[in-house]
């Protein structure tokens, strides 16, 4: 009888003994394979091209009128619906669009002309999941300076700058209510205000080489602000006019720095 005991005391011990070794095992061993699971999900995840498409067109426009305070660039290779080559093309036909409504003048955008084009996604610092992929097309030649940014879901251009420095350009509210049109959205509430004092009225550059040299901008003679709106959501815009061209949207700091006046070391 007391072997028996023994030998029941034995077989338990070894018992727990074994579970001791192996249940440990077995349970880290199938946390690390689910950890690695979720790593591995996580990594291969591809980009949405739906959840960009879920940003509106208005949140876009802000986006853009946030950079660079609330909003990231990054540099892409390409967008998702368009390339460099198609992307030129239907920012040609989106400028031929706005010859024809007076925003622009009836120049020759493709004869001689000096082109740049990149692609970037703007992501909102505080809510990542409102982001725009973007066209920035600049064109120019001896007689006008332009750069278009282009949404690359709709082909819409957003915002722009455009300058032709040996010539009067001028907007008027009709015109500035056809860019309303033009985006499918209501333009409301325009108001213009006259630049008041000289630092209001130009802009300042500083060279990159000696950190010294101040350039100073054509003067901006007014501004017109407006509110976008599609009926359910609203965002502020603003048109800076110059001396010979204007602004559409965040872009007094794409001006080429060839219309800048170097004024003194």
């Amino acid at each position: 009888m007391k072997i028996a005991k023994y030998a029941l005391s034995v077989l338990l011990l070894f018992t727990v003994v074994l579970a001791g070794i192996w249940l440990p095992e077995r349970f880290f061993g199938y946390s690390e394979k689910t950890e690695l699971e979720q790593i591995q999900t996580e990594a291969i995840e591809p980009y949405s091209v739906e959840e960009q498409n879920s940003t509106t067109l208005l949140q876009k426009i802000e986006l853009l009128n946030k950079y660079p305070l609330d909003t990231v660039q990054v540099t892409l290779s390409t967008g998702d619906y368009y390339d460099a080559a198609t992307a030129n093309e239907k920012c040609l036909e989106e400028l031929a669009t706005l010859k024809e409504l007076g925003i622009l003048p009836d120049i020759d955008f493709t004869k001689n002309i000096s082109m740049a084009i990149m692609v970037s996604l703007y992501i909102d610092k505080n809510d990542p999941s409102l982001r725009a992929t973007c066209w920035q097309i600049t064109l120019e030649d001896e007689s006008f300076f332009g750069t278009f940014f282009m949404d690359d879901e709709t082909g819409k251009i957003l915002q722009f700058v455009f300058l032709m420095p040996d010539n009067t350009v001028e907007i008027d509210r009709n015109k500035i209510m056809q860019w309303g049109d033009y985006l499918g959205l209501e333009s409301k509430n325009i108001y213009y205000s006259n630049a008041l004092t000289k630092s209001e009225s130009q802009k300042y550059l500083i060279s990159s080489e000696t950190q010294e040299t101040k350039a100073i901008a054509i003067s901006i003679l007014w501004w017109f602000t407006l509110k976008l709106t599609d009926g359910n959501e609203t965002v502020s815009y603003k048109i800076s006019i110059l001396e010979n061209g204007y602004c559409f949207g965040n872009t007094e700091d794409y001006i080429s720095a060839h219309y800048y006046q170097v004024t003194g070391q």
